[in-house]
């Protein structure tokens, strides 16, 4: 019977030497990690500036306002929401991004944005073939 040393197995606490790893050298680029911290620091800057409560509000409004927006025939329109209040239709992200601005609304962090299309599909809504 062979124990872990024996068939190469590190066991807790053993290092283990690759050679092919250790003859590949990485070289440290100072450059190339500041930029990843300065990513790293916007990201965290955006996400800090999310407000989920506005978000799940906005989720609640679109599902709960998801049958008269198909009813109304806006299938494939965008729709943006702050908290409960439906803000502005767009038929693009462009023309979405346009009136929020008109509206003075350009912090997303706030805002719900979906493309407005059924949750389900029925069986009768397939294509004829």
């Amino acid at each position: 019977m062979s124990t872990d040393s024996q068939r190469g197995v590190a066991a807790i606490g053993e290092a283990v030497s690759n050679s092919a790893m250790s003859s590949t050298e990485v070289e440290y680029d100072p450059e190339m990690a500041r930029l990843l911290r300065e990513r790293e620091a916007e990201v965290q800057r955006i996400v800090a500036q999310r407000k989920p409560e506005l978000i799940q509000q906005g989720l609640e409004a679109y599902l709960r306002d998801l049958p008269r927006l198909l009813a109304e025939k806006r299938s494939g329109q965008l729709v943006a929401y702050r908290g409960n209040e439906l803000v502005v239709f767009g038929a693009s992200y462009r023309q979405l991004r346009r009136r929020l601005a008109k509206k003075g609304l350009t912090d997303w962090g706030e805002l719900y944005v979906n493309c407005i299309a059924p949750l389900e599909i029925d069986e009768d809504d397939e294509p004829d073939r």
